[in-house]
């Protein structure tokens, strides 16, 4: 299937979950994020995320208490 046949494809499963017409598919969320971990693994500075993913300083601050 081409690129744009699956961005169709998704489009309308959105629009059919929207309705109500089409179960959400399942959805993994770990329990926990080590943020320091993950940071550190990926040799990171806070404000890095920031840059990067637009997450704030004072957000990751927090995450790693």
């Amino acid at each position: 299937m081409s690129f744009g046949k699956e961005l169709v494809q998704s489009a309308n499963e959105a629009l059919a979950m929207a309705k109500g017409d089409l179960e959400h598919a399942a959805v993994y969320i770990p329990e926990t994020v080590d943020v320091a971990a993950l940071r550190k693994k990926l040799k990171l500075e806070k404000t890095a995320l920031e840059d990067r993913r637009s997450l704030p300083v004072k957000t990751v601050q927090d995450r790693e208490r």
